[in-house]
C-alpha cells in the first residue's frame, strides 16, 4: 500500500541532541516504502566511516548506514505501513554510541492519520526498546505520567490492550496498589465487550495482574468454546507443546511433537511471530536430534528452521556441553564431535552475514559470533591445537562484549601457544584499560616475580583503576534509584524448597541475576554465569538466580526450571519470584538483569543484559 502523507517541517526537527542535532525527512512520506532522512549533528559528534542510524519500531529494529553530504548525513527508513513511529539513536561501525540525544533518542511519528496513536507508539518505543537497544534513561513515573497523560487526552487509546501492558508495567514498580485498582476495572470493562481479542485481554488481566485463576479459567472456557482456532486455542497447542517436549518423565516420539508444528503452522492464525515460535518449536526437537550424533538426521532436521540461526545457537550450546565448557581443566566428551558442531555454528554465521540487506550491520551478530567462536576456540584447546584455539580466541579478545572469563582462557591459550613474555605484555595492557580480574593479576604478579620485577606500581595502578569503576557504578546507580541505593529486603523459596532471605547474607557480596526460561539472552548468559559461580567462594560471594515473569503457573514454572536445569547440568541457587513482587521492589521491567549488593547491604551495580564486566565489578567490591 502506497499512502501519501505531507508533514509540516516542525513535525519531524529535532534539536534535542548536542545542543541542536536534528532529523528530519528529505522529501514526503511515503508509508510503507522506503523514505530518506537527513541527520545534521553538531560539529562536537565525532561520525566516523562506517557508522548507522539504528532505529526501532514496534516489531523489531533496523540499521541503515550513514551517507555524507556535505555537513549532513542522509539514512533510509523502511518499515510497514502500519507502523505509526520510529526511535532512533546512531552508533559506530562497531557498534558503539554515537548519538542517543544525550540518554533521550529521537522519537519520530511517521504518521499522522492517527496522531494519538502515534504519539502513544513512541513513548511505548521509548518504554519497551530504549534502554536495552539505545541505553536511555528514563524512570517509571516519567512513564506512567506520560501513559495516563495521553489516556486522559485521548480515551480510545485505552481500547486496545496491547496499549496498556507496557502502562500496568510501570506503574506496578512506582504505585501497585493502583495497579490493582486500575487492572481491575480495565479487566471488567474488556470482559462486557465482544471479540475474542477483548476477551483475551480480560483474561490476561485477571491472570497475571489480578492472580485471579478462578476467574481467568472460567474465562478461558468460554473464549475456547467460542472460538475454537483462534488465538487462545493457538496459544494452548504452544503451551502443551513445550510442557511435553521439556518433560522429562514425558518420552514422546519426535513424530507426535513434530505434529504439533505441523497442526500450529496450519490450523491457527498467523502472524507476525509465527515462523520464530515454530522455530522455537523445532529448536526443543533438534537438541535430541544433535545428540543422536547422526549427521543424515542433523542436516535434514536444520532444513526445517525458517531462520537457519535458531540451528547455529543448537549447534553452539551442543558443542559447549559435549566439551564440558563450564570446566576447562576437565577433557571433555567426543571433542571431534564437539569441534564439527562448534564449526557448524561459524559455518551459518558466516553465510548470514555474508548476505546482509542494507538495513542490517555485522556488528547486530556480535554477540553470536562472540560465543560461537569461544566455543570453537575452547574445543580446539581441550584437543591440545594450542595455536588453533589461541588463533580463534584472537579474534573476539578486544571484543567489548567478552569478560574476564574469556579473557582468562585467551591467557590459557597463549601460554601454550606464545609463551609468558607474550602473555606478560597482553596483562600489562588489561591493567592499563581497567579490564583485569584478579585471576589475571595474579598471573601478571607471577610472571613479575619470575623475571625478578618490582610489583609496586602494578599494585598500585589495580588499586587506582578499583575506585574509578566504583565511582562510576555508584552515579549511574543514584540516578536510576532516585538516590536510594539500599537493597530491598526480601524472602523467596529455592528450587531445592529452602527459604532464602536477603537480610541474612549481610557480611557477604550478593549477585542478584533476574532470569526467565523463555528469555534467550537470559539462556545465553548462564553458562557464563555458571563460570562465575564456581569460580567464587560461597562463604564471600552468593549469586542468587531469581526466576520471575514466567509466563506460567508456579508448579509449572517450577517443573519447568527443574528440567532446564538438569538438561543443561547448571548448579544455580535458582529463588522463585511467581508474583514478581522482587522484580518490582528492583524496578525489574526486562531480563537479564543483574545487581550487585555489597557487604554492607548496598547497590553497587545494575546491568540490563550480560555485558561481561560482572566479575570486574564483583572483584571491585571484594
Amino acid at each position: 500500500m502506497r499512502i501519501f502523507i505531507t508533514f509540516f517541517f516542525a513535525l519531524f526537527s529535532i534539536a534535542l541532541s548536542s545542543q541542536n542535532s536534528k532529523i528530519y525527512p528529505k522529501g514526503k512520506i511515503i508509508l510503507g516504502e522506503e523514505n530518506t532522512f537527513v541527520y545534521e549533528p553538531t560539529g562536537a559528534m565525532n561520525i566516523s566511516d562506517g557508522a548507522a542510524a539504528k532505529y526501532a519500531y514496534i516489531d523489531g529494529y533496523k540499521n541503515s548506514p550513514l551517507v555524507k553530504k556535505q555537513n549532513k548525513y542522509e539514512f533510509t527508513v523502511k518499515v510497514p505501513d502500519s507502523i505509526r513511529a520510529i526511535i532512533v539513536s546512531f552508533f559506530d561501525k562497531k557498534g558503539e554510541l554515537i548519538d542517543n540525544n544525550f540518554d533521550k533518542g529521537f522519537p519520530l511519528a511517521l504518521n499522522n492519520a492517527d496522531p494519538a496513536q502515534a504519539s502513544l507508539d513512541k513513548v511505548m518505543l521509548l518504554h519497551n526498546t530504549g534502554g536495552y537497544l539505545f541505553k536511555l534513561n528514563h524512570s517509571k513515573r516519567y512513564f506512567v505520567e506520560e501513559y495516563e497523560r495521553l489516556f486522559e487526552k485521548s480515551p480510545k487509546l485505552k481500547d486496545k490492550a496491547v496499549n496498556l501492558y507496557p502502562y500496568l508495567s510501570a506503574l506496578s514498580s512506582v504505585d501497585p496498589k493502583k495497579e490493582i485498582v486500575v487492572s481491575k476495572e480495565l479487566a471488567q470493562n474488556f470482559e462486557s465487550k465482544s471479540g475474542e481479542q477483548n476477551l483475551i485481554a480480560a483474561l490476561n488481566l485477571y491472570d497475571f495482574n489480578l492472580k485471579d485463576s478462578d476467574k481467568a479459567n472460567s474465562l478461558s472456557k468460554i473464549i475456547l468454546e467460542k472460538y475454537p482456532n483462534g488465538e487462545l486455542a493457538k496459544s494452548k497447542l504452544i503451551q502443551k507443546f513445550f510442557k511435553e517436549a521439556n518433560d522429562p518423565t514425558n518420552k514422546q516420539e519426535q513424530k507426535v511433537l513434530l505434529q504439533y508444528i505441523e497442526d500450529y503452522k496450519k490450523n491457527y492464525p498467523k502472524d507476525a511471530y509465527t515462523n520464530q515460535i515454530a522455530d522455537e518449536m523445532n529448536g526443543i526437537i533438534f537438541k535430541k536430534v544433535i545428540e543422536s550424533k547422526d549427521w543424515r538426521k542433523i542436516d535434514d532436521f536444520t532444513n526445517r528452521f525458517n531462520n537457519n540461526f535458531y540451528a547455529a545457537q543448537e549447534f553452539n550450546a551442543s558443542a559447549w556441553k559435549f566439551a564440558d565448557g563450564d570446566d576447562i581443566t576437565s577433557a571433555g566428551n567426543d571433542l571431534e564431535f564437539a569441534e564439527k558442531l562448534a564449526r557448524k555454528s561459524l559455518e551459518i554465521f558466516d553465510e548470514k552475514v555474508s548476505n546482509l540487506d542494507k538495513y542490517q550491520q555485522k556488528s547486530d551478530f556480535d554477540q553470536s559470533f562472540t560465543y560461537y567462536t569461544d566455543a570453537l576456540a575452547l574445543v580446539l584447546y581441550k584437543e591440545k591445537k594450542y595455536q588453533e584455539a589461541f588463533n580463534e580466541q584472537s579474534k573476539i579478545i578486544d571484543s567489548r562484549l567478552i569478560d574476564d572469563s574469556n579473557r582468562e582462557r585467551y591467557v590459557l591459550y597463549a601460554q601454550k601457544a606464545k609463551g609468558d613474555q607474550f602473555v606478560k605484555n597482553y596483562l600489562d595492557h588489561l591493567l592499563k584499560e581497567q579490564k583485569i580480574s584478579d585471576s589475571l593479576f595474579n598471573s601478571l604478579t607471577a610472571i613479575y616475580k619470575v623475571q625478578n620485577l618490582p610489583t609496586v606500581e602494578i599494585e598500585k595502578l589495580k588499586e587506582e583503576n578499583k575506585k574509578t569503576a566504583t565511582n562510576k557504578s555508584r552515579k549511574e546507580l543514584l540516578q536510576f534509584y532516585s538516590g536510594d541505593l539500599k537493597a530491598k529486603d526480601f524472602e523467596l523459596t529455592t528450587l531445592k524448597g529452602n527459604k532464602v532471605k536477603l537480610s541474612d547474607l549481610k557480611g557477604k557480596i550478593v549477585v542478584l541475576d533476574f532470569w526467565a526460561t523463555w528469555c534467550g539472552p537470559c539462556r545465553a548468559a548462564l553458562p557464563h554465569m555458571q563460570e562465575l559461580v564456581k569460580k567464587y567462594d560461597e562463604s564471600e560471594v552468593v549469586f542468587l538466580f531469581v526466576n520471575t515473569m514466567e509466563r506460567t503457573k508456579p508448579v509449572e514454572t517450577e517443573k519447568k526450571v527443574t528440567k532446564f536445569m538438569a538438561d543443561n547440568k547448571y548448579d544455580l541457587n535458582v529463588l522463585f519470584d511467581h508474583e514478581n513482587e522482587v522484580s518490582k521492589k528492583y524496578l525489574i521491567s526486562g531480563v537479564p538483569v543483574e545487581i550487585v549488593i555489597d557487604k554492607e547491604g548496598n547497590l553497587m551495580s545494575r546491568t540490563v543484559g550480560y555485558d561481561g564486566n560482572l566479575a570486574a565489578i564483583i572483584n571491585e567490591n571484594k
